[in-house]
């Protein structure tokens, strides 16, 4: 058996929960359901993947041309069969709810209590579908749920705003906020304590990370970071602490005349900014044009730290490419070893993530056992795929029994890790590929570290 231990260039589209996220256009959840467009209600059934889902509410408001009344229980069962029907094609959403969509002021209910209310059936139906729910991008007050330009976005409001949607989002995963302020807003921690706070693993506020709109618009990535409250360098400090426990992401922003202005975008200052705020997604691209593009500076070791992953396969390729193919997690095989002792397997090897971040949320291990006929047998193992981390290589070690039906002979060993599907399909449809030339099998979903002779 060979196995190429060297990073390939490929991209890979189709890891969970990381790059470029398919986008959905806003969603109307209505009194009578959610409604939508012939093509929108053709293109969210074929949605499988990364996705972000945006729903708006303002059928719900009286300000948005409605009454302030609790969402339906229709509009609510068609966002459940949506996540059901997303997380059966191996999918997961990156969901927003938001009172207007159009870029108008002032859409949400008159009272907090009705905006919480709403938080408490969405969350309802997220934790019954939490199969499909990668996090949630705080947002729902201001326009397009960006946390801006609304009454609400007040410390007074937020705070409830914010613990509500935390509470809303199912199993721990993770909640992001449009700038510093809202964490602030919520932890009621001055931004001076914030800049050198480390939130307690599996906290509340370890779970709050950012989704950033003015993603390398500006030095300040448009008033994202501003010195008055946390600095872009003490910014990407706490998510370099942070970025192994929630997202970070968030959309391109700025013209290009505007954002070449300024040094923040450029692939020399960019890149191990990526690296230090571990960038899980993000949400278009403008830099891939004529007038200012990433696909015109050529990545090399003149772009290394000594403490970057070894990147060396990407010597020669665009900074575009390059960004492309490591935002989220990107695991490399660097070493296996596979050996049997009677129907005892053991395995052990090394893993290096040259990507700019880690795996957020939980991922179901299992071994899998590929016979010389095509028959396949599995079984779960102890593994945490979160432990793979960011610029590290890790080993790893575990072992397995190959079940009793089994029998002898040559057996293919690929490790799989996935979403925890509804269905085994699912599973193999969410599975993590490996960025190694020609060890994937997308039949199984599984990434081959070994082969073993039974007797």
């Amino acid at each position: 058996m060979n196995i190429n231990y060297q990073e390939s260039t490929k991209t890979i589209r189709r890891n969970p929960e990381m790059g470029y996220p398919h986008f959905s256009s806003w969603q109307d959840m209505k009194k009578e359901g959610i409604m939508t467009s012939q093509q929108m209600k053709e293109a969210v059934q074929n949605l499988s993947g990364y996705v972000n889902l945006l729903y708006t509410l303002t059928d719900f408001t009286k300000n948005g041309g409605g009454a302030d009344m609790p969402i339906t229980e229709k509009a609510l069962s068609d966002l459940g069969d949506q996540l059901h029907s997303l997380a059966s094609r191996g999918g997961s959403a990156l969901l927003r709810f938001a009172y207007d969509s159009r870029g108008e002021r002032d859409k949400e209910p008159e009272s907090l209590e009705m905006i919480l209310t709403h938080i408490k059936q969405i969350g309802e139906v997220l934790h019954q579908y939490n199969y499909a729910v990668a996090g949630l991008e705080a947002g729902i007050i201001g326009l397009f749920g960006e946390m801006h330009n609304s009454k609400y976005c007040g410390e007074e409001f937020s705070k409830p705003i914010i613990q509500a949607l935390l509470d809303a989002c199912p199993d721990g995963k993770p909640v992001l906020l449009r700038s510093p302020i809202y964490l602030k807003a919520w932890s009621s921690k001055e931004f001076s304590e914030i800049a050198g706070w480390t939130p307690e693993k599996g906290s509340d506020a370890a779970r709050l990370g950012f989704y950033n709109d003015g993603y390398m618009g500006s030095d300040s990535d448009l008033g994202t970071w501003t010195e008055d409250m946390l600095t872009r360098k003490e910014g990407i400090d706490y998510l370099n602490r942070m970025g192994t426990q929630v997202f970070y992401g968030g959309e391109y922003s700025g013209a290009w005349w505007w954002t070449t202005r300024f040094q923040a975008w450029l692939p020399e200052n960019a890149i191990p900014e990526m690296y230090r705020s571990h960038v899980d997604y993000i949400r278009g691209n403008v830099f891939k044009d004529e007038h200012v593009s990433y696909e015109n500076f050529i990545y090399g070791e003149d772009y290394e730290y000594s403490w970057f992953p070894d990147n060396s396969a990407y010597y020669g390729q665009t900074t575009w490419k390059f960004i492309r193919d490591h935002i989220g997690y990107r695991f490399v095989l660097r070493a296996s070893d596979a050996k049997a002792e009677g129907r005892k397997v053991s395995l052990r090897g090394q893993v290096e993530n040259t990507g700019f971040s880690s795996v957020i949320n939980p991922k179901k291990a299992v071994l899998i056992f590929k016979a010389e006929d095509g028959t396949v047998y599995q079984t779960p193992i102890e593994c945490d795929v979160r432990d793979w981390l960011s610029c590290q290589t890790t080993p790893y070690e575990f072992s397995a029994m190959l079940p009793e039906e089994a029998a002898p002979g040559r057996y293919e060993v690929y490790l799989r890790f996935s979403l925890f599907g509804i269905t085994e399909e699912a599973c193999r449809l969410s599975a993590i590929e490996f960025a190694n030339e020609d060890i994937f099998n997308e039949d199984i979903g599984g990434n081959l570290i070994g082969e073993v002779n039974i007797q």
